[in-house]
């Protein structure tokens, strides 16, 4: 069965994604941090093309990434875009 299951596991085709994530911060009484999670290569996915504005790139201990935003009172539009492969 375990043969069985990783053999199609093996044989199963690729599928490649385009995200593109947009958040719209609306004005605020002060300033706004905003955290945006950005997923990480693993056994069962590659992420390329990471294109994050204005944002710095934040990892913790476990190697988690995140883009961090500091948003104006006055509000603002974040993007991320990346592309994943899944396997």
């Amino acid at each position: 069965m375990a043969l069985l299951l990783a053999m199609i596991l093996a044989a199963a085709p690729s599928r490649t994604f385009r995200i593109e994530q947009t958040v719209d911060v609306p004005a605020q009484s002060g300033p706004v941090s905003l955290w945006v999670p950005i997923p990480h290569d693993d056994k069962w996915q590659t992420v390329s093309a990471v294109a994050i504005n204005g944002a710095e790139v934040v990892r913790d201990s476990l190697g988690n990434q995140a883009a961090r935003y500091s948003v104006p009172a006055a509000g603002g539009q974040l993007k991320v875009a990346y592309t994943v492969e899944r396997r």
